[in-house]
């Protein structure tokens, strides 16, 4: 069941309306709890051992099955993807972190032929509609697991994220991670939302959640082809 979109507001994104309201989404999804503050991380215990707890919220595990259970593991943010390349990002944050894209509707997905990323050196992005097809994480509204930075890395959110976007709109730069989603029909609505991880390297963070998501569905998410 759908929770928070409904399907009237989705069959008008694909009637052509490609914009959601992200001061709508960012109100609705802000965290409103002390425990889901941007200062705390979202690990599972497994991908803890010999880390650094130090301002940490572990949790056994997280649900990916809805945007308020996302909302709920301290995630903020939910700007559409439209938005993001309108803005050039600027309503992230430039520090590192880990971020998840979400297709917040869980009908069947329709795949375009032809991925409009980007050649970055020269290789096309697009991949069979059979690989994709076979890719697809049922009930899962989670597309995609990134990080930005860690150690030994100058990446922010809002830097990573304005080459992903980039690479969306057909730039050849440097994000072949994620590619899949921009062989999703109306990519400009799935909704992005991310978390700081100033307590924890970010590639830890992305590793736990995606060892939490592989545990629950037996695979990677969609756009995630390594990890």
């Amino acid at each position: 069941m759908v929770s928070w979109f409904g399907a009237r507001r989705w069959l008008r994104l694909c009637s052509g309306v490609r914009r959601l309201d992200a001061t709508f989404l960012a109100r609705r999804y802000a965290p409103r709890h002390p425990h889901f503050s941007s200062h705390r991380g979202i690990i599972p215990r497994k991908a803890l051992a010999g880390k650094d707890q130090e301002g940490l919220r572990i949790v056994d595990a997280m649900r990916f099955d809805s945007v308020d259970e996302v909302s709920h593991s301290g995630f903020q943010g939910f700007v559409p993807i439209s938005a993001l390349q309108a803005s050039n990002c600027r309503e992230l944050p430039d520090v590192p972190g880990v971020y998840l894209v979400l297709r917040p509707i869980k009908t069947r997905p329709v795949f375009l032929r032809q991925s409009t990323g980007g050649h970055f050196k020269s290789k096309n992005p697009t991949v069979a509609i059979n690989e994709l097809k076979n890719s697809w994480a049922e009930e899962s509204v989670v597309v995609y697991i990134g990080k930005a930075g860690g150690t030994g890395m100058k990446a922010s959110l809002r830097s990573r994220l304005i080459q992903y976007m980039r690479f969306g709109q057909g730039k050849a730069v440097g994000h072949w991670g994620g590619r899949y989603i921009w062989q999703l029909c109306h990519s400009g609505s799935l909704v992005v939302c991310w978390k700081s991880t100033p307590s924890a390297d970010p590639r830890v963070v992305e590793k736990g959640l995606l060892q939490e998501f592989k545990a629950t569905y037996g695979r990677r998410p969609f756009a995630n082809r390594r990890g």
